[in-house]
C-alpha cells in the first residue's frame, strides 16, 4: 500500500483492511469473529515527496487466498492546506488475483 500526498508538510489519513479467507471456490469463507469487527485501522502521513509504504501479510496462511476489504472512513483534512491523499495498493509479484 503507497499513501501519496501533493500537500507542502505533511498529511493525514486514516485507512483499514479486514482480511477474509476464501474457499476452494474462491468464495468467502465463514468465520467465527467478534461483532463489529472492521479491521485493522492504518494512520498514515505522507506529503510532497514523501510517500509512506506500508506492507501487509494476511492472519495466517490459507491455499485458497484471501480476500482484502480496503475502507476509508470520512475523515476532516488534517490542515486547510490538505491537497488531497493518493493510495495505490499493490500485489506481490505473482500473485494472482481471483476478482
Amino acid at each position: 500500500m503507497k499513501d501519496s500526498s501533493n500537500t507542502l508538510g505533511l498529511d493525514n489519513i486514516i485507512y483499514g483492511i479486514k482480511w477474509h479467507p476464501l474457499d476452494k471456490d474462491g468464495k468467502r469463507t465463514q468465520v467465527i469473529e467478534k461483532t463489529g469487527n472492521k479491521g485493522e485501522e492504518i494512520k498514515s502521513s505522507a506529503g510532497v515527496g514523501n510517500p509512506s509504504e506500508k506492507e501487509f501479510e494476511p492472519p495466517w496462511d490459507n491455499k485458497h487466498g484471501w480476500e482484502v476489504e480496503l475502507w476509508i472512513p470520512p475523515q476532516q483534512a488534517t490542515n486547510a492546506n490538505s491537497a488531497g491523499h493518493d493510495l495505490d495498493v499493490f500485489l506481490p509479484k505473482g500473485k494472482k488475483q481471483l476478482r
